[in-house]
């Protein structure tokens, strides 16, 4: 995932926007009522669901973060066995994807 160059007032889909969509799913799964899988507290969830808004409001800028970027930061936020999963869960799934 480059760099993606946003066109002022444009909305557009890109590889980052929809990392983020797969991300928020994982945060919070359809028909969910409690804590999901694998956050096994609810501080362990909020610290991703923090991580998400800050990282929502911080792409304001021209250039979107690459996918190495993204990761490195689930890394820093993420104990290691949930970073693992959450890489691997974000990975699998844009790999799975043929079009936004």
């Amino acid at each position: 995932m480059a760099g993606m160059l946003k066109q002022p007032g444009a909305f557009t889909i890109t590889p980052h926007k929809v990392s983020l969509c797969i991300l928020f799913k994982i945060y919070a799964p359809p028909g969910q009522f409690s804590v999901p899988f694998p956050f096994v507290s609810v501080a362990q969830h909020n610290r991703l669901g923090l991580f998400l808004l800050a990282l929502t409001k911080s792409c304001d800028g021209i250039l979107e973060p690459k996918l190495d970027e993204l990761i490195h930061q689930l890394r820093l936020i993420s104990q290691d066995w949930e970073a693992s999963w959450l890489i691997d869960q974000l990975i699998s799934r844009l790999s799975c994807l043929l079009s936004p």
